[in-house]
């Protein structure tokens, strides 16, 4: 449901940094292979964290738990690739 709407964001923003002459422009998309935007960008570089440390973060959030956090991580394309 907000994929499309978080698309049509991202879009408009880099038509804007197209149109301004922009050089680089950074888009922060955690689901990006998962939602189909590999063919939007030229370039992905990768920001990760250990296993353990996604898990403790995660865990933190309001109203998670251990089968929250499994299900997403079955939803994820693994960091490894």
């Amino acid at each position: 449901i907000i994929h499309p709407l978080v698309r049509a964001d991202a879009d408009a923003f880099l038509a804007r940094n197209r149109a301004a002459g922009a050089p680089l422009v950074v888009l922060d998309i955690p689901l990006l292979f998962e939602t189909g935007g590999r063919d939007r960008v030229d370039k992905v570089a990768v920001v990760t964290a250990s296993p353990d440390i996604q898990r403790a973060r995660v865990l933190a959030r309001p109203g998670m738990s251990e089968e929250k956090l499994a299900s997403i991580l079955a939803r994820q394309v693994p960091d490894a690739e």
